[in-house]
């Protein structure tokens, strides 16, 4: 159905009007997205379409669409997962990305959690991407005050 969806996007249909619409109100087009696929991908669209991000859609459609069509996932740890450990990434990573060939490795620069990739997607919950995002709001922050 996200795929239908996409094209139909793409082709300037319903769908781009649905997403593009200023004269929609936001609850209403919500409504119609959680009719059409539920309510956790009408959130993430609704969400998409407030924000004037509705254009990104083809793109999480197509990305969503490897996830579900048993894409590679590559999961990477600061240190191996213990079976208890490997066994709950597996069954989260089964949950939205049903028959997906998962890969794992470790990184030590890591330092803790864990980077998981999909194609070109990724998802960064590690100790090191945790500290260089802080990093990087410091130093906008300390930019900001000093008048740099």
């Amino acid at each position: 159905m996200l795929e239908v969806l996409s094209r139909d996007y793409r082709a300037g249909g319903s769908t781009r009007r649905l997403l593009l619409s200023p004269g929609l109100p936001p609850a209403q087009r919500r409504q119609y997205l959680e009719h059409l696929l539920g309510p956790s991908l009408a959130g993430v669209l609704a969400l998409l379409a407030g924000r004037g991000r509705a254009h990104l859609f083809p793109a999480m459609a197509r990305a969503y669409g490897q996830l579900l069509a048993g894409g590679r996932v590559r999961v990477t740890t600061a240190f191996p997962l213990d079976p208890a450990g490997a066994r709950l990434m597996q069954e989260a990573i089964a949950r939205v990305a049903p028959g997906a060939a998962v890969e794992y490795a470790e990184d030590p620069a890591l330092m803790a959690g864990a980077l998981v990739q999909v194609g070109d997607w990724q998802w960064d919950g590690s100790a090191r991407g945790r500290i260089q995002r802080l990093e990087t709001v410091l130093r906008s922050k300390v930019g900001a005050s000093s008048g740099r």
